[in-house]
């Protein structure tokens, strides 16, 4: 079963930029190392808040990609870029549509 990462954060509107930046060579490292990333949307929640929602192939891929991340320099160069991380989560997706 597929498991959706929900992580919520907030970014200064003037790293913004940086932040998407890093965010896109994070997500190619990501790939690489995990081939079970099925997806993701990066959301605006308001002028500082952003949402990351990441589809993994299963739980134990998506669990296993949040301990090793930090550990991938590029990974390690976005969370650099954020400001707070407010909450990070796993669901199991039970119907996508």
């Amino acid at each position: 079963m597929q498991a959706l990462e929900m992580a919520r954060f907030r970014v200064a509107p003037e790293r913004v930029t940086e932040m998407r930046e890093k965010r896109k060579v994070a997500l190619e490292a990501l790939r690489g190392e995990f081939p079970g990333l099925v997806s993701e949307q990066l959301v605006r929640l308001d002028e500082r808040t952003w949402m990351d929602l990441i589809v993994w192939d299963t739980r134990e891929t998506a669990d296993t990609a949040a301990e090793r991340a930090p550990q991938i320099p590029e990974a390690a160069a976005y969370f650099g870029a954020l400001d707070e991380v407010v909450a990070m989560e796993h669901g199991e997706v039970v119907h996508s549509g």
